[in-house]
């Protein structure tokens, strides 16, 4: 199989609309179209599990903010006065 047959809408599963804009390109830009798009893929999906990292971080950050807020409560007896008061 040749770069044309390998990449010709026909073997790709392209639809026939799809398939004749496809089919204007040369086996050389279409494997550049694509190679460009796997890029952008991998790059969403980094960008994707970067913010989940961040989100964690700034959750966690957030728990620890909270912890330190009692315990700094704690050290001034604050906290049973404001349990007392029903906070």
């Amino acid at each position: 199989m040749n770069a044309e047959e390998a990449s010709s809408a026909n073997s790709i599963g392209l639809r026939l609309e799809d398939g004749v804009a496809w089919e204007l390109f040369s086996p050389a830009q279409r494997f550049l179209i694509v190679a460009v798009i796997g890029v952008a893929v991998s790059e969403s999906k980094k960008n994707g599990i970067i913010n989940q990292l961040k989100k964690s971080v700034e959750l966690r950050v957030s728990d620890f903010n909270l912890i330190l807020f009692v315990f700094r409560f704690l050290e001034m007896g604050l906290l049973k006065k404001l349990v007392f008061f029903g906070f």
